[in-house]
């Protein structure tokens, strides 16, 4: 397959690159310290290295399989070499100033402050389609199952006092607040 891909099938490149994944997985596992792993995966420097080799396979210049992996072992360990540079030795990103999400409970519940209060237009724009869908569907109900939501899901009225208002047991009440909610719903998906 090495000497298909010298003659220049993308191909055979990509199968011969296929079969040294998990030598090269293995390696990366082994050289990525664990506070890095956060920032980017063993298989995120693998596949950084198969395009840097793809890139760069004309200036390969050994001809057996012991080469090669030499050759794409080193090609990981100058992309690790800059991945870790440029996570430890950049002072905008200096690795012990960092948090966690998920460990942010230890810092004021640091997700919760990085989300905005302010709504963004989309969602006010959003929440107004669905508000004016939501309207149109309920205008199209019929009087009584209007009636019947407006009783229940804005004054709060129990079935109790429902029932007599729309001539009807409070059981009689229930099911045709159902009734209503399924046809509201399917009303909605139109």
């Amino acid at each position: 397959m090495l000497a298909a891909a010298r003659a220049g099938s993308r191909e055979a490149l990509g199968e011969v690159l296929q079969a040294c994944r998990r030598y090269l997985l293995r390696v990366a596992e082994e050289k990525i310290k664990d506070e890095l792993k956060i920032k980017g995966s063993p298989s995120d420097l693998v596949q950084d290295t198969f395009v840097d080799a793809q890139k760069g396979f004309g200036r390969f210049q050994g001809n057996s399989e012991r080469e090669f992996l030499a050759w794409l072992a080193r090609i990981l360990r100058n992309n690790l070499r800059n991945f870790s540079r440029d996570y430890h030795e950049v002072e905008k990103r200096q690795m012990e100033g960092e948090v966690r999400l998920d460990d942010s409970a230890a810092q004021g519940n640091l997700k919760k402050r990085l989300v905005s209060p302010a709504r963004t237009p989309s969602s006010v724009a959003i929440r107004e389609e669905e508000a004016h869908s939501f309207r149109r569907a309920v205008q199209r109900l019929p009087e009584h199952y209007r009636l019947v939501i407006r009783l229940r899901d804005l004054e709060r009225r129990s079935f109790e006092e429902i029932g007599p208002l729309v001539n009807t047991s409070a059981e009689g009440a229930r099911k045709m607040w159902h009734r209503a909610l399924r046809q509201l719903a399917n009303g909605l998906k139109r």
